[in-house]
């Protein structure tokens, strides 16, 4: 009954509407999320179902410009999620500051079906520690990374009020900077309604065949460096990090690139363990470099990238004989651009990095047309 006259008190704001660009919009999402445990040892206290909400606001442009277009007129947002993802005398609460990117898969007059991507810094009020909390070995600091992805029905409830049903997947994670690390996944079913300060447009009212967009493949050479701090299983030891890479890509394609490089590894508590087993040690013995194939998704300034690599030289044994690189890039002028990235083997997170990259050749392959990031 509460929502009932919720929903016709919003109906009521619109009388006379008007039609404008200003889609901005505020959303409120409640959760039932169940912990998928990946060791037996965390089912103890991850059980049962958690309720958890979110609370958005968000963005959506109708110019008709060509990245509008590529990618369906997409939405951005930041939202607060709060919630827990098990007992709490074990893991506390969850409070989460998220970004979020939103795009439409398919569009009818009264419905939508959209998948959001969200990235944030998710707060945890109770975690690990050898004395008063030894059985958490799944989230080993307060603050840890917070990864969503969610497919949404909205449906057109009001010209300025969708309700939304969705199902989502996300991950908590410290990116290994301190142990123990074993992350926690969990899937959930959501609901929800969002509402626009102003009508929303289903289709945009600009004509898409009016408007030829002829991409410019481009061709890049590029450097990154990135640094960070990791810690061994329960070694209360900070060690630092570093990587410095090269990579070639081409884009040939207005969402993604795909390109081969080379990774040069520094690991402190390699250089730890080396130097007092190696005689004549050099700082080169420490090293590990590796080559990579990579490709990249992306979206006007920002890109999401996914690196699979092997090692070709080491003097000490890496975990395994592969590793992958997952991170975002984003260009803060046409040269430098900053970089985050995540580094793992089969999926187990080694360390979290930070850095810089400069775009030291970038060669148009055709003469004209839209130029992508």
């Amino acid at each position: 009954m509460t929502l009932g006259w919720l929903l016709c008190f919003i109906g009521l704001l619109h009388p006379e509407p008007k039609k404008t660009n200003n889609n901005l919009f505020f959303g409120f999402h409640t959760y039932a999320s169940r912990v998928a445990p990946h060791y037996a040892d965390m089912r103890p206290y991850t059980s049962g179902t958690k309720p958890a909400f979110e609370v958005q606001v968000g963005y959506r442009r109708n110019s008709q410009s060509a990245y509008n277009r590529i990618f369906n007129y997409p939405a951005i947002g930041l939202s607060l999620y709060r919630g827990s993802p098990g007992k709490k005398e074990v893991v506390g609460n969850v409070t989460s500051a998220l970004m979020f990117m939103e795009f439409t898969l398919r569009e009818k007059q009264a419905s939508a079906l959209r998948v959001k991507y969200s990235f944030g810094l998710a707060h945890f009020s109770t975690y690990y520690d050898s004395e008063t909390n030894p059985v958490n070995e799944a989230i080993g600091a307060p603050i840890n990374v917070h990864v969503n992805l969610n497919l949404t029905y909205n449906y057109y409830y009001h010209e300025s009020l969708d309700l939304t049903l969705g199902l989502g997947l996300t991950h908590f994670s410290n990116g290994a900077y301190k142990m123990p690390n074993k992350g926690i996944n969990m899937y959930d079913i959501n609901a929800g309604l969002r509402y626009y300060l102003h009508p929303r447009e289903t289709h945009p009212r600009f004509d898409n065949k009016k408007m030829v967009v002829v991409f410019q493949p481009l061709l890049r050479f590029q450097t990154i460096a990135t640094a960070g701090i990791m810690q061994i299983d329960d070694d209360p030891v900070y060690y630092p990090v570093s990587d410095l890479s090269l990579n070639l890509s081409v884009q040939s394609q207005f969402k993604t690139r795909g390109g081969i490089g080379f990774d040069l590894f520094y690991n402190g508590y390699t250089y730890r363990m080396l130097k007092s087993e190696v005689e004549n040690f050099l700082l080169l013995n420490s090293l590990r470099g590796g080559i990579y194939g990579a490709f990249e998704l992306d979206f006007n300034r920002l890109a999401v990238v996914y690196n699979l690599g092997f090692y070709v030289f080491y003097k000490a044994e890496p975990i395994k004989p592969m590793y992958q690189k997952v991170g975002l890039r984003y260009r803060l002028n046409d040269r430098v651009f900053a970089a985050l990235s995540l580094k793992a083997h089969r999926n187990k997170a080694e360390y979290t990095q930070l850095g810089l990259g400069y775009t030291i050749i970038s060669h148009s392959m055709k003469k004209g047309g839209y130029r992508g990031f």
